[in-house]
């Protein structure tokens, strides 16, 4: 929702009797064709909503699938008590917010038969969204009590992140527009690992940058790569994530310039000579 999401406002036809605008407010999320499995996820999930599939609509484009709720009852029951517990503060909750007010205020005006209420959705556990899958339950550096908002910026890995890989480089980089640092910084916060940079706008119509990534092997192996294998759901960013883990983990193991520890059982002292620490090397020596 908070990377994909839209919340739309379109007119009606016909108009009403006396020549108003009857408006729709729509909830939509559109991905390429390849994660529709994530749409029908979401859809099981809030229980309302339908999903259409297009073809794709230029020959090196992808095919898409949108999800939509347009009745007032789904986003009375559905869309606006989700959104209202799980968005977290973000350009996103600011076009929600405009819109879920916006709606608010045209049913003032016209009146519909599900009116303002009721507001309470059956009562869910966004994380029942992970229930099942085989990657659900490994050890995360993440605390359990935090699952909620793993949940959110797992999904928002799913449409912002990028696991880039440059020769000996490896990097995990979420990068938005200005109007949202917000969220880049919430995401660092919640890892405590990381950078945050900005850039200026390369063209006078489009927002400045904000980038959080990050590079160092360490907090790639002990914080990014636990996270991603707990919470990132199956996906195309998955797939793209399980090859960047393999060659990261390879070179982790093989290649990486770093102190190793002592190869005897229980010792933690760092390696020196022969695969021992200096202490067990001795000891090996008549």
């Amino acid at each position: 929702m908070a990377g994909e999401g839209s919340f739309c406002v379109t007119r009606k036809l016909p108009p009403a009797t006396d020549g108003s605008v009857r408006l729709r407010f729509v909830f939509k999320v559109t991905m390429a064709s390849r994660d529709r499995a994530l749409l029908e996820d979401l859809r099981d999930f809030l229980g309302y909503g339908s999903i259409d599939d297009q073809p794709a609509r230029k020959p090196h484009w992808q095919p898409t699938s949108t999800f939509t709720i347009g009745s007032i009852r789904g986003h009375r029951m559905a869309t606006i008590p989700f959104a209202e517990q799980y968005l977290l503060a973000s350009a996103k909750r600011r076009q929600f917010e405009r819109w879920r007010d916006a709606m608010d205020s045209y049913e003032v005006a016209k009146p519909t038969r599900w009116g303002k209420g009721p507001l309470g959705a059956p009562s869910r556990d966004v994380m029942g969204l992970c229930a099942g899958r085989a990657f659900a339950g490994l050890i995360t550096t993440v605390p359990r009590a935090t699952d909620t908002r793993a949940a959110y910026f797992s999904g928002f890995v799913c449409a912002e992140g990028s696991f880039i890989r440059s020769g000996n480089s490896f990097r995990f980089a979420v990068s938005l527009g200005a109007t949202d640092a917000a969220s880049c910084s919430q995401l660092a916060d919640f890892l405590s690992v990381g950078t945050i940079t900005t850039s200026r706008r390369r063209r006078a119509h489009y927002d400045d940058e904000v980038s959080y990534h990050v590079q160092a092997l360490p907090d790639l192996i002990d914080v990014v790569v636990p996270f991603m294998d707990t919470h990132l759901p199956a996906s195309y960013k998955r797939d793209q994530y399980l090859v960047w883990r393999a060659a990261l983990l390879d070179y982790w193991e093989l290649d990486a310039r770093r102190v190793r520890p002592c190869a005897v059982p229980g010792c933690g002292e760092p390696r020196r000579i022969k695969g021992l620490c200096r202490p067990h090397f001795r000891a090996t020596v008549p």
